[in-house]
């Protein structure tokens, strides 16, 4: 799974959101650059279909019921074929500590709610950026 460049039109993005306000954001968004969005707000789910989805870019929702994306997201870099993959952390803890706790964590990018349309899609820019140029 790869392909994915700074240009949002190749991003293929599996959005794992629980709050139907909040991925209905994300996705108007991304499809307005473009991009192929994947919303999901059901965390069980994702572990049994993200192979066949084929996402070069996923963002997980933190605070979601059942699995937690802390857990979904160790679950996930469990899988080789995820390894190119950036995941990114949506939230609404955003202190100093919260952010570090998610870098520690092996998120590839971590971006605080609530969301504006514009700074979303900057700080996804920004993540994606920074982990292409790895």
């Amino acid at each position: 799974m790869t392909g994915l460049t700074s240009d949002i039109s190749s991003w293929r993005v599996l959005i794992v959101e629980d709050k139907a306000d909040n991925l209905k954001l994300i996705t108007l968004v991304l499809e307005s650059r473009q991009a192929t969005v994947i919303g999901m707000t059901d965390s069980t789910k994702v572990l049994e279909t993200v192979e066949a989805l084929e996402p070069n870019l996923i963002l997980l929702d933190l605070a979601m019921p059942v699995i937690n994306g802390w857990e979904l997201q160790k679950q996930l870099r469990a899988r080789p074929y995820l390894d190119n993959v950036p995941i990114i952390a949506l939230t609404a803890l955003s202190m100093p500590k919260d952010i570090e706790r998610g870098k520690l964590a092996g998120f590839d990018g971590y971006i605080t709610k609530p969301y504006r349309s514009e700074g979303i899609l900057q700080e996804l820019k920004a993540c994606v950026s920074e982990f292409v140029a790895r």
